[in-house]
């Protein structure tokens, strides 16, 4: 979820001498205004709206992971080396993480928790919940949210991070593995993912599995929306980018998902893992859709993604769970879009300026330009 930046960072460093002009800035900061209302909902024990017949903050988060997937590819491909690529990763998945957490822990949390400031700061879960800082998500803090409609959660956003990270490393692994045959690595991966996605919604529904504190019936479905994202990446020369299709697109994952009976929801679900990668996509690169230059001030949603989770849930703790989602909603981006547009300024463009550059890196368009239409 926190690729656009760094692809506009690759393609100056790869010689262009311009940000590429594309919509990618505005879908990335409309799906976390998505998983913020989404959330809004949620946090006030009400049911999300839905996109798509997907509840609101999934779909922001599909949306994310779509476009990440298919720019993380093109930056592998940009600079097909190990080390250089993750520390990109790293330097902009991290420090603004660090920075919400210790925040949360050591602001937020004292000033939030029912027990005594002696008793929170001795209870080993203050410390425990460092531990996002390296991908092992917790979600508490002792005393913090604990009366609240979703009681307890500090910040229930960080969980698609480490599902995040690992995706990232689909990208050397199947470049290394697979070598020329990369687009069809992706695209049984992709497949596969849904489809265990899927039996885990069908067959396990009343059981829970994690690894490393990731939900893996989550992790699974984001994931293959990224695989396809990849996929689309690397047929985007032979599979073009066009509205026109991707108006069709819509149409087909309408009527597909009206179809969500038994084993029927398998191929559906494979077939969705495709489809709205291409509608997002599509609509990224499209050049004859200008949305609004989302990006032009910074890239604020990766920080607008981190931050409204704790503010919506302090928000519902001050009101007591008597205001509306609405109110919750809009109180919760009056304040975090402030925090969001500092993380970016004081933390994540500085992080960004750190990134290692190739000695000489083959400069690669995204798309044709005639492609998106």
């Amino acid at each position: 979820m926190t690729e656009i930046a760094a692809y506009n960072h690759d393609l100056l460093s790869s010689g262009h001498t311009m940000k590429q002009r594309n919509n990618f800035d505005f879908l990335r900061l409309f799906a976390a205004a998505l998983v913020v209302v989404g959330h809004g909902y949620a946090l006030m024990g009400q049911t999300p709206p839905m996109i798509f017949y997907t509840p609101i903050s999934t779909f922001g988060v599909i949306i994310f992971f779509s476009i990440s997937g298919y720019l993380i590819a093109g930056s592998w491909e940009r600079e097909p080396h190990a080390l250089r690529f993750f520390a990109k990763r790293g330097l902009r998945l991290f420090p603004a993480l660090i920075v919400v957490v210790l925040l949360s822990a050591f602001v937020l949390g004292p000033v939030e928790t029912t027990y005594s400031i002696k008793a929170y700061f001795s209870d080993p879960l203050t410390y425990q919940y460092l531990r996002n800082i390296r991908l092992n998500i917790n979600y508490f803090l002792p005393g913090v949210f604990a009366s609240n409609p979703w009681p307890n959660a500090v910040n229930g956003s960080l969980w698609s991070l480490p599902v995040e990270f690992t995706s990232y490393m689909f990208v050397p692994v199947v470049a290394l593995l697979a070598a020329r045959a990369q687009t069809v690595a992706f695209a049984l991966l992709a497949a596969l993912l849904a489809a265990v996605s899927t039996y885990l919604d069908i067959f396990q529904a009343t059981r829970q599995f994690t690894f490393y504190a990731m939900d893996i019936r989550s992790g699974t479905t984001v994931a293959a929306y990224f695989a396809a994202g990849a996929v689309i990446w690397h047929v985007r020369r032979v599979v073009p980018l066009n509205l026109v299709a991707a108006v069709v697109a819509i149409g087909v994952y309408i009527g597909l998902v009206q179809f969500t009976a038994g084993n029927a929801r398998f191929p559906i679900a494979i077939a969705s893992a495709f489809l709205l990668p291409y509608i997002i996509i599509t609509i990224g690169e499209a050049q004859k859709l200008r949305l609004p230059d989302a990006g032009k001030f910074g890239d604020f949603s990766y920080g607008l993604y981190l931050y409204a989770f704790p503010v919506e849930q302090a928000i519902a703790q001050h009101l007591h769970g008597k205001s509306g989602p609405l109110t919750t909603i809009t109180l919760a981006f009056a304040v975090s879009m402030p925090l969001a547009i500092a993380s970016w300024h004081l933390i994540e463009k500085h992080a960004l300026a750190l990134k290692p550059r190739a000695r000489s890196m083959q400069p690669i368009t995204s798309s044709p330009p005639q492609s998106a239409t």
